[in-house]
């Protein structure tokens, strides 16, 4: 961890309401509440972080054109020169029309993370990792029950369904940035635990 970048954002997060973004350190807890979607995506931490949470009140920047957001975002500080996003968006049923939902709110949460960010510290991201949390899984075998998903539309370089971000597991987010997709099964207790990261 690079201690002067920490230090930056707490000398800066009395600028940002603490209900939304605030520092953590050792288990993280990101949390979906809403009805039918419910869990609990875990995270450990060695090193202090920052927490930036949606919860339903999205978007938390008024002025973004993208108004959806994960549920939540966690900024870690390793020794590679910058800080690494962590988006994290909890589902239900993971339908090809909830994945290219996740996809929004993805993107609306790696904009937010930056501009809260940019309140915090002057170094930018080096790294993105989304992780995507689901009760079942109905979008892995689509491509086989859908074709049509599969097809490319005349002018765009994805798929209809979006489905090479699936299986390829990149996220493809503004300013060119291409970001690593971990999935999780929630287990009996609606939990998805991630383990350490950095």
């Amino acid at each position: 961890m690079r201690a002067p970048m920490i230090e930056e954002c707490r000398n800066n997060l009395s600028l940002l309401n603490h209900d939304w973004v605030y520092e953590a350190q050792n288990e993280i807890v990101i949390k979906e509440t809403a009805e039918g979607g419910e869990g609990t995506a875990k995270f450990l931490t060695n090193s202090p972080s920052i927490v930036i949470k949606a919860d339903d009140h999205a978007p938390l920047i008024w002025s973004l054109k993208q108004a959806k957001c994960a549920d939540g975002a966690i900024v870690t500080f390793g020794n590679e020169g910058g800080p690494k996003y962590h988006l994290v968006e909890l589902k239900s049923k993971l339908t090809v029309k909830a994945w290219v939902k996740a996809l929004s709110q993805f993107e609306g949460m790696f904009l937010t993370t930056i501009a809260t960010c940019s309140l915090l510290m002057k170094e930018a991201a080096v790294e993105v990792v989304c992780y995507i949390v689901f009760s079942e899984d109905a979008l892995s075998n689509v491509q086989s029950t859908a074709p049509i998903l599969a097809k490319t539309l005349v002018g765009s370089t994805s798929s209809i369904g979006h489905l090479e971000a699936w299986a390829k597991e990149v996220v493809d987010l503004p300013y060119a940035m291409q970001a690593k997709l971990m999935k999780s099964a929630k287990n009996a207790d609606g939990v998805a635990d991630f383990g350490t990261i950095a």
